[in-house]
């Protein structure tokens, strides 16, 4: 030790309270915070005094009111003054303020039972910086037990804790990812001679429980909870499909339906990505769990409305070629029946003509509204009052052996439909019932008020939020499976036997539903009857009275006039029938083969003009073009529509002009004589 100073060793009084606080030529070399007093051991307390000044953790003493005593080099550098400067000042001043009711905790409980005190607090340094220590603090006493000050070992921790800290963050992002995510997530353990080990643990966030159906209750956290709801029709591609991207890492990306433990079934899109070690051997898999039975019904509603419409496309092409025909073969068997001795044999056969033509035309009706290409002529109406006015009907149509309830909500809303096609829906679905109960039955109808917000707008029934008035027809019939209930509102789509239906009621029902702007939809499982519920959008205005569907002594009215009739027809052989048929009945006729033609009839025509008799589709200009042209020129002019198909817009949206009236074809001669009359009766 020759050269050396020796560390000096301060006597202490035994008496803690009459002591004056020393300032040390420098806290390097003064050791009487940790050296008992009397040690005659110099080599040792020099070993011990560089051990301290040299340890990288902060090391001080101080007295119970806070005042430091020795604080080492490490800890001088830590806050960055020179440590003369901190000993005898407190050490309150480098804790903030808000961390300072911990200290003054810490203190009392060293007082009182002078145990080891461990805590973590803020510190901070002369550069303004802030930083997070970790303390062990301990008391010092005398031979007697007298308390003679604290030490106290600390480290700087400030990078644990923003590690922890940063920790902490990205669990709570995860979790309310996990939380607030519409996709479920999981993980598993795949290291197994069996990588499908069905008791491997698995972890399933909240969400992906929720789908499975399992939430709440003990089923185990194992592969084998997933595996067991499993479609049994799709288990071997799934499986096939994990071991694909384990052993040959093929992309895990697939769609695939569960049942879960209630017996729903449901749709899943589930992406994975495997963790291998250096050998290839995999870890574990972790992916993401998402239920998309919502979107697979959308894309299955989509395509069938997309197979529909082009159905439909065809089948109001077909309609429209159908009803000229059919009008040709009417008018002509009419004419005939008109000129021939009812008790000529020959008379049957026309007679059997005309009853044909009759039900091909009642085919392409149905035809029609399938297509969504009818002409309607809404009312505001209550579901009511048309299912209370057809109850005598029902009845008589379902048969002692069928059981019929009404369930009508009393302040049911108002819709605007056509009533005679609201009720040729609920006749069909009557029907269609009836047939599924051929042992007998119960069949419901019932109404509701039924509202859709904007998050169900979504759903698969694709109707836009408002309010909506629900007819609802429930069945305790032979129910249907999913394949039938997929194909069920196609045209000539039918379970019934050969010769027992032409499979266009219910077709019919759809388009007519569609056409309105609501939505008809099936739901029904084997053995469990059938349900089918009929939503129509509500409407501000109060039901209109029903209308009768004849008008009392109208077959007995006279159908002659001699009115100017400005006749535009594309079709000749239509054309020439109906011109004869009005003249015959004394009115005068003006004749045109499409709208331009007409445009230069009328033009040429220096009289009166009282009624335009027009087909819709026609070459050059279509009726309605016409109709607006004419009317506008001609501000009296009614005008009466022929409609085969009606392909104009407005029509398809059931908006006549407001003069105008429609006849559909195929036309009977008696019912195109008295809707003429009906129109240039009516009052202006």
């Amino acid at each position: 030790m020759s050269g050396k100073k020796r560390p000096s060793v301060t006597k202490r009084s035994s008496r803690p309270a009459a002591r004056k606080p020393r300032t040390p030529r420098a806290a390097a070399s003064d050791t009487t915070p940790v050296l008992k007093k009397g040690s005659a051991l110099p080599a040792a307390a020099a070993r011990f005094q560089a051990i301290i000044e040299t340890s990288t953790d902060l090391i001080c003493c101080y007295l119970p009111d806070g005042r430091l005593t020795y604080v080492n080099e490490a800890y001088g550098r830590f806050f960055g003054k020179p440590a003369q400067e901190l000993v005898g000042r407190t050490f309150q001043p480098l804790i903030p303020v808000e961390d300072r009711p911990m200290i003054d905790r810490m203190l009392a409980a060293l007082q009182a039972r002078r145990l080891p005190y461990s805590h973590e607090h803020r510190v901070i340094r002369a550069d303004g910086d802030i930083r997070w220590t970790q303390w062990r603090n301990s008391a010092i006493t005398d031979g007697a037990g007298r308390l003679l000050e604290y030490q106290a070992l600390g480290q700087d921790i400030t990078e644990r804790k923003r590690a922890e800290e940063s920790l902490r963050q990205s669990l709570e992002r995860f979790d309310l990812a996990v939380q607030g995510a519409h996709d479920g997530l999981w993980d598993a353990v795949a290291v197994s001679d069996d990588y499908f080990n069905l008791a491997n643990p698995m972890y399933y966030s909240p969400r992906m429980k929720e789908i499975m159906g399992v939430e709440g209750d003990d089923t185990p956290d194992t592969i084998g909870t997933w595996a067991a709801l499993v479609h049994p029709d799709d288990r071997d591609r799934v499986f096939a499909a994990l071991a694909a991207h384990l052993t040959r890492r093929v992309p895990y990306d697939m769609e695939y339906r569960i049942i879960k433990k209630n017996g729903e079934r449901r749709w899943i899109a589930a992406k994975g990505q495997a963790l291998w070690d250096e050998t290839g051997r995999p870890l574990r898999m972790a992916g993401s769990f998402s239920d998309i039975t919502e979107r697979r019904q959308l894309e299955d509603d989509l395509r069938q409305a997309q197979k529909m419409e082009a159905v439909g496309r065809l089948a109001g092409g077909i309609a429209h070629d159908f009803n000229n025909l059919l009008t040709i073969i009417g008018g002509c068997s009419d004419r005939l029946l008109r000129r021939i001795d009812p008790q000529d044999p020959l008379s049957r056969y026309v007679r059997d003509i005309t009853a044909s033509s009759d039900r091909a035309a009642a085919l392409t009706r149905q035809l029609l509204a399938f297509s969504r290409r009818q002409v309607l002529e809404p009312n505001v109406l209550s579901l009511n009052d048309s299912l209370l006015s057809l109850d005598p009907i029902l009845r008589r149509l379902l048969g002692e052996h069928i059981e019929l309830a009404l369930a009508l909500r009393p302040d049911l809303g108002p819709v605007k439909a056509d009533p005679g096609q609201i009720e040729q829906v609920i006749l069909n679905l009557a029907i269609n019932a009836r047939d599924s109960m051929p042992n007998g039955g119960r069949l419901t109808i019932a109404t509701v008020n039924a509202v859709v917000d904007q998050g169900d707008a979504g759903k698969p029934h694709r109707l836009p939020p408002g309010a909506y008035t629900q007819l609802i027809v429930t069945d305790t019939g032979q129910g249907m499976d999913q394949a039938i209930l997929t194909h069920l509102f196609e045209p000539f789509f039918t379970t019934k036997g050969v010769g027992k239906g032409a499979g266009l009621g219910l077709a019919t029902a759809y388009g007519i539903v569609a056409q309105s702007g609501g939505v008809i939809r099936a739901s029904s499982e084997p053995g469990r009857g059938a349900t089918f519920t009929v939503c129509l959008p509500q409407v501000a205005q109060a039901p209109e009275p029903l209308r009768p569907a004849t008008l009392s002594g109208a077959a007995h009215r006279s159908t002659r006039g001699s009115e100017t009739i400005l006749l535009a027809e594309d079709e000749d052989t239509v054309r020439t029938l109906t011109r004869e048929l009005l003249e015959e009945e004394g009115y005068r006729l003006l004749e045109a083969r499409n709208g331009v033609e007409a445009l230069v009839v009328a033009r040429q025509h220096a009289g009166p003009i009282h009624l335009l008799l027009t087909d819709v589709v026609m070459p050059q200009m279509g009726g309605r073009a016409l109709a607006d042209r004419l009317t506008s020129d001609r501000p009296g002019l009614k005008v009466l529509y022929m409609s085969g198909y009606p392909a104009d817009p407005n029509l398809q949206q059931g908006t006549l002009g407001a003069q105008a009236a429609l006849l559909p074809k195929p036309m009977l001669p008696e019912a195109l004589l008295h809707k003429i009359r009906d129109v240039l009766d009516a009052s202006s």
